[in-house]
């Protein structure tokens, strides 16, 4: 099944752009772009249509002129088509990938199936099993058979393996904590460093950033997409989606398509740096740009910690709590 749905998808986008590249083109107006589920509204001939986009960098406001092309095989449906934006045109390696998910999956969801339901019901190879009885002479239910599949020895071989490991790293946590606590040095300085340093490469670039953005003339762009973990706001310059260099301050940009001031970065024509950011000074916005940092720090010191001398530390922290009279 998933084989099939990989292979309709890529057939779909293979389908798209050859008519994108082979069909004839008429002018459009774009009335409403969903810039990202790669879809529009646009009107033709007098009459409002929904179109589909390549979801590639391009974007459109409303009133835009756009070309679309008109799908032979679905005529009330139109794509988009963008001079120098070509769409994704599947190739047998796609396609390759795309059937070894599949086989992947099918494997995955059949040894799930064996082991939580077959190999239930599966009857015993070894005939009847008379039942055993308890010391006091009842019968009780006969035990299971011993399983003889080779997921059974996959999983022997996974526990040992991890038994091995924590066996090793048992014998470094009980070695000499000269040397655990020489490693716990080279680790400390080399993560202050990377901490540090990243922090003021960070300082200088906002501080150039306030500077362009405090001499430079301020535009407007159109906000696509809001912000999220892993990427920051999406806005619409000229007919470009591109992304911002700052995430918005609160209150900035609370609606799609709000127009938000940005200032383009002479050395990087594709760098938008938004006005708002010149104004995060203080020891709060030092916190917010340098907060992963500082977090990522702790972490890697904690986590090598704990292997290399968590078992001194604790020792150390209930001796001080015993003392406190806390009862460790």
């Amino acid at each position: 099944m998933v084989i099939l749905i990989s292979t309709a998808v890529l057939d779909g986008d293979a389908h798209d752009a050859l008519v994108s590249s082979t069909r004839p083109v008429v002018q459009a107006t774009m009335l409403r772009e969903d810039a990202s589920g790669c879809g529009a509204l646009i009107e033709l001939a007098g009459s409002e249509h929904e179109a589909v986009t390549s979801c590639g960098p391009s974007s459109f406001a409303s009133g835009d002129t756009v070309w679309v092309a008109r799908d032979p095989a679905e005529p009330a449906r139109f794509l988009v088509v963008v001079a120098g934006e070509g769409w994704f045109e599947p190739d047998a390696v796609d396609r390759a990938l795309g059937v070894a998910l599949g086989l992947g999956l099918g494997l995955a969801a059949l040894a799930g199936g064996y082991r939580g339901l077959l190999r239930r019901d599966a009857p015993s190879a070894g005939g009847p099993v008379k039942p055993r009885t308890l010391a006091d002479g009842l019968p009780c239910r006969a035990g299971p058979d011993r399983d003889e599949s080779f997921l059974v020895d996959a999983e022997a071989g996974w526990e040992g393996f991890k038994a091995s490991v924590g066996h090793r790293l048992e014998r470094f946590a009980e070695s000499d904590i000269r040397l655990r606590g020489s490693l716990m040095s080279l680790v400390v300085i080399a993560v202050f460093w990377i901490v540090v340093s990243t922090s003021v490469g960070t300082s200088r670039e906002m501080s150039t950033d306030r500077a362009i953005v405090r001499s430079g003339q301020p535009v407007d762009v159109a906000l696509l997409e809001y912000a999220n973990d892993d990427f920051p706001p999406i806005v619409r310059y000229q007919n470009t989606r591109t992304e911002l260099a700052y995430d918005l301050v609160s209150g900035e940009g609370q609606e799609l398509g709000d127009a938000v001031k940005v200032v383009v970065d002479p050395h990087d024509a594709g760098q938008l740096i938004p006005v708002s950011m010149a104004a995060r000074i203080g020891l709060f916005a030092w916190f917010e740009a340098h907060l992963h940092m500082l977090v990522f720090g702790l972490a890697l010191l904690w986590g090598v910690g704990s292997l290399l001398i968590g078992r001194e530390v604790g020792d150390r922290v209930s001796g001080v709590m015993r003392r406190l009279g806390f009862g460790y």
